[in-house]
C-alpha cells in the first residue's frame, strides 16, 4: 500500500471546488492510504470522503512554525509516493526540493506583473503541473477544471463522495422550500448595490419565495441592519427571531450546517464562486452570477 498525500488546508469554500478532483484521487488511489491535509476550517468537509483507507489531519489556516515542522517530518517518516497540492501554500511548494522520489502535483499561478507562484525554478522539482494563467495571455480555466485535468484518469470515475450528511434536512424554524441567496459585498459594491437595493431585490423575490441569505463570514457593515431588519437566526447563540417575514438572514452560519442550507434550497443565487459550484454540483438549479468590468 503506497501513502498519498492531499494537501488542502483551505477554506471550506474553496474546498467545495476541489470535490470532483478529490473524487478522482480516490478513484485512482482506491488500494493506497491517502492523507488530507485540511485545515480547523474546512475539516468538516472530510465527511464526504472519509473511507477506510483515508485519514485526516487538521491543521490552522495559516500554517505555524511548528505545523510546519510537523508537515516535514511527516513527509521524511511516512515515505510519500505521491502528493497533490491544491491549495498553493509557501511551504508545499518547497517540499518537493526536499523530498525528491515523493511525485508532486501541483497548478502554478502565473499572475500580472511577473508573478510566479511558485518560482521558475522551483517548478523544475514538481513531477507534474498545471499553470492557472492569469496574465490575459490565454483563456482562463476554472480552478475546478485545472484540477480536474491535473489528476485526469482515462477510467470511469465511480462516485466516492458521500453527501447523505449533507443531504439531511436541516432543524432550523423555516419553511423547507426556500431560496438561498449569497450577498458577497465587496463585487455588490462594484454593482453599485446598497443596503436598499439589497432589500428591495430580497423583498422581490420574497412575494413568491421564502428566501433565506447569508453574507461575508467576518461581516461587514450591513450586518446590524440584516439582524434588525429580517428574521434573524444567530449562529453564535443558535437562537431565531421570528419577525413574521418571508426573508430569513443567517448570521455567522459556516462550515457542513452552511453547505445543508445551500443543499437543501430550492435555488441558489450568488456571484460565482464555491457556493454556486456546490449547487451545481448537486445539481440545485443556480443562477450564477458574474462580474466582468469592462476595460474600454
Amino acid at each position: 500500500m503506497k501513502n498519498i498525500v492531499v494537501l488542502k488546508n483551505d477554506a471550506i469554500g474553496d474546498t467545495m471546488q476541489s470535490i470532483p478532483c478529490i473524487n478522482k484521487i480516490l478513484n485512482i488511489h482506491l488500494n493506497d492510504k491517502i492523507y488530507f491535509f485540511l485545515s480547523n476550517r474546512n475539516k468538516d468537509i472530510y465527511s464526504f470522503f472519509d473511507k477506510k483507507n483515508t485519514e485526516r489531519l487538521i491543521f490552522n489556516h495559516k500554517l505555524n512554525i511548528f505545523e510546519k515542522i510537523k508537515i516535514i517530518l511527516f513527509f521524511i517518516f511516512k515515505k510519500i509516493e505521491k502528493a497533490y497540492i491544491l491549495t498553493p501554500k509557501g511551504l508545499f511548494f518547497y517540499l518537493p526540493f526536499f523530498f525528491r522520489k515523493t511525485k508532486f502535483y501541483a497548478i502554478c499561478l502565473n499572475d500580472l506583473n511577473n508573478k510566479f507562484r511558485p518560482s521558475i525554478f522551483l517548478r523544475k522539482y514538481l513531477y507534474h503541473y498545471l499553470i492557472n494563467d492569469r496574465t490575459g495571455n490565454r483563456g482562463i480555466k476554472s480552478t475546478k477544471d485545472l484540477q480536474l485535468e491535473l489528476v485526469n484518469n482515462e477510467e470511469s470515475d465511480k462516485n466516492l463522495i458521500n453527501l447523505k450528511k449533507i443531504k439531511e434536512k436541516t432543524s432550523y424554524p423555516i419553511k423547507n422550500d426556500y431560496i438561498f441567496f449569497h450577498l458577497k459585498k465587496d463585487t455588490f459594491d462594484k454593482l453599485d448595490w446598497n443596503f436598499e437595493k439589497i432589500e428591495n431585490f430580497l423583498l422581490i423575490i420574497s412575494k413568491k419565495y421564502n428566501v433565506v441569505f447569508t453574507t461575508d463570514i467576518d461581516g461587514n457593515e450591513y450586518t446590524e441592519k440584516f439582524k434588525n431588519t429580517f428574521n434573524l437566526f444567530n449562529h453564535d447563540n443558535n437562537s431565531f427571531l421570528d419577525k413574521g417575514k418571508n426573508i430569513t438572514y443567517f448570521h455567522n452560519l459556516s462550515g457542513l450546517e452552511l453547505l445543508k442550507l445551500i443543499a437543501n434550497s430550492k435555488i441558489t443565487i450568488g456571484i460565482h464562486g464555491s457556493f454556486t459550484n456546490f449547487s451545481s454540483y448537486l445539481n440545485i438549479p443556480t443562477i450564477d452570477i458574474f462580474y466582468i468590468k469592462s476595460e474600454k
